[in-house]
């Protein structure tokens, strides 16, 4: 494992990329970079930028014939696709010159992965036969390091967008494998253990919550709606342990952790990590944080739309992915129990509201402004998907939900409510949903009066 700090007074000037530490006033980035040796090879050996690689091609392809067994054949195509990924990190440290072999080698993963997910489809045995318990437990920990690997990869190859996308479709690939684990071997829960062990495993950092979220969030994009509740309960923890650390710093510090300029240059998607903001924010206790959440998952908006990095058929793509959850959320909604509809419904009217706002926004050009609806609307849409998740955080939101919570929730669930006109404050016409509004909401009318 590889630290990489970047150190520098809390006074310098705005052009300065400066970050500082969060309990001496020196602000330090650690990106925990993803090595071979992670990857469990020592040495990748030959690399595909060699004309004699086609050797080591074909002595994996004698392997592939003389191997029987179904597992073993499946456990192999994850070791190739293991080395292939070790190869492609070796190639960006000594010739990352070298794209063309880099694509390349890019595309041979994707094919293998493939092969994995066929032969995982094959296999007839569960995870209650050992040998197909400690590969889907590889299978779990290669494909977390994996997707690290290719975050920090997209991120050394910014620049070159086309090989920048192929890292991105080597993470689907890889998740799509890790998705067949609750499809065909165990069941949620021992499956959300062995994530939730895959990613405790890696080192602590000052924002290894927040990536976890990210690296569980895509894994369930690639699960069946209805396999996904467990994982979320990862989410939620990692969200609550986030809340609890940012909790123990002073404001200034917290301050300094959010800075726009950190979070956008950390490996990983920040149009993930802005939903997981949206979604933070209404599940958050203290209003402070909150507020530090909301000018943090601005302040990234603002640098992408300067920057020219929203494009109108991303934020297309992520308005047609919202309608299809809040498709999702309507259909659940009929056999939702009493307690739960409630809060359903509210999310999901204030899904409806901002996907509606995003497409006329996205029609007038405005395409910084739909992304931003987009990403709320996303994120209300997958909270009107685990109502349930409500249940388990203390909350300040908006009366319509705060009534919909049972009184049978656990004591200490909710805070003492909050103070607030009642004209217009307990009817579904109340529009932002969690009783802090963002920028776009007050410009939009998008706010209850008791909005902060």
């Amino acid at each position: 494992m590889v630290f990489v700090f970047v150190i520098s007074a809390t006074f310098v000037v705005a052009q300065e990329e400066s970050v500082s530490t969060l309990d001496t006033g020196i602000a330090v980035v650690e990106q925990m970079e993803i090595t071979t040796q992670d990857l469990g090879i020592e040495d990748p050996g030959m690399l595909p930028t060699s004309r004699f690689y086609f050797l080591k091609d074909l002595n994996r392809t004698f392997k592939r014939v003389f191997t029987f067994n179904s597992v073993k054949k499946a456990e192999l195509e994850l070791d190739i696709a293991n080395e292939q990924a070790a190869e492609i990190q070796r190639m960006e440290e000594i010739t990352p010159e070298r794209t063309d072999a880099i694509a390349k080698a890019v595309t041979n993963y994707q094919e293998n992965v493939d092969k994995l997910k066929n032969r995982l489809d094959a296999m007839k045995e569960t995870s209650q036969n050992p040998n197909v318990d400690k590969l889907m437990e590889k299978l779990t920990d290669r494909s977390i390091k994996h997707q690290q690997l290719f975050d920090e990869l997209k991120q050394k190859f910014e620049d070159r967008l086309e090989l920048k996308q192929q890292f991105g479709k080597m993470q689907d690939k890889i998740n799509e494998a890790v998705a067949k684990i609750p499809e065909k071997f165990d069941n949620p829960e021992v499956f959300k253990e062995r994530i939730k062990k895959a990613i405790e495993a890696r080192p602590d950092g000052s924002f290894k919550e927040l990536r976890s979220m990210e690296i569980v969030d895509r894994i369930m994009e690639k699960m069946p709606a209805d396999r996904r509740d467990k994982l979320g309960e990862i989410k939620d923890d990692f969200m609550k342990k986030l809340e609890d650390r940012m909790g123990q710093m002073s404001e200034d510090q917290r301050k300094e952790f959010l800075r726009p300029e950190i979070l956008e240059k950390l490996p990983g998607d920040p149009e993930v990590r802005m939903r997981i903001m949206e979604e933070m924010k209404t599940r958050v206790s203290s209003p402070d944080i909150q507020k530090e959440i909301i000018e943090a998952k601005e302040g990234i908006l603002k640098e992408r739309i300067e920057k020219g990095e929203i494009k109108k058929e991303a934020v297309e793509k992520l308005i047609n992915e919202t309608r299809d959850l809040i498709a999702k959320a309507e259909s659940d909604l009929a056999n939702a129990q009493s307690d739960l509809k409630q809060i359903a419904e509210k999310m999901l009217g204030i899904a409806k509201a901002r996907i509606a706002e995003a497409e006329k926004a996205l029609g007038d050009n405005k395409i910084g402004e739909a992304f931003g609806h987009a990403t709320a609307a996303s994120a209300a849409a997958r909270s009107a998907l685990r109502p349930e998740s409500f249940l388990n955080r203390p909350l300040y939101i908006d009366p319509t939900i705060r009534q919909a919570i049972p009184a049978s929730a656990p004591a200490g669930i909710l805070p003492p409510p909050q103070t607030a006109p009642t004209t217009g404050t307990t009817t579904i016409t109340v529009k932002c949903g969690d009783g802090i509004c963002d920028l776009i909401e007050k410009e939009k009318g998008f706010c209850a009066i008791d909005c902060k």
